[in-house]
């Protein structure tokens, strides 16, 4: 097992602090603020994940919504409010939109529409079964395959 250069991370905490006081900003050094993390562990900023380049938001949170929403759907009742749920999908296309997936980057985009980026057809019932007779009937299927998703919209015609 690789063992930490102490050394080498006190170079870098110390040219952090000296470039961030060039700019203005002065370094939290506490112990609860200042955090030396692995390439293997989550590395979040306000929630959102910058591990693989691009940011992201926490499967398990994505989890979590997806299932307030089906709850508010099928039986009305969920631990989030109407309100809370929509704040929450704007959170995450923000944050997604910085992405390449197709249907984050449409201005007709909710988390919860479906609809096809190819054309003007949006499914009725906001179903993805609708969408994937829509593309078999119009598009060709590979075509949909290559699409670009992000995690969010990943489980479309999966």
């Amino acid at each position: 097992m690789k063992k930490d250069d102490p050394k080498a991370i006190k170079m870098m905490i110390a040219l952090v602090d000296n470039e961030l006081t060039k700019l203005g900003f002065k370094l939290n050094k506490k112990p609860q603020k200042l955090h030396v993390l692995r390439p293997h562990q989550a590395q979040r900023i306000c929630g959102i994940s910058i591990n693989s380049g691009k940011p992201t938001i926490a499967r398990k949170q994505l989890r979590l919504l997806r299932a307030a929403e089906h709850r508010l759907k099928t039986t009305g009742e969920s631990s989030l409010s109407q309100n809370t749920l929509m704040g929450w999908n704007s959170y995450v296309h923000m944050v997604h939109s910085a992405n390449d997936c197709a249907w984050c980057n449409d201005e007709r985009n909710s988390p919860k529409a479906v609809f096809c980026p190819k054309c003007e057809f949006v499914s009725k019932k906001h179903s993805t079964a609708g969408l994937a007779r829509h593309w078999k009937n119009n598009h060709s299927e590979h075509v949909l395959l290559e699409l670009p998703r992000c995690k969010y919209h990943q489980h479309l015609l999966t």
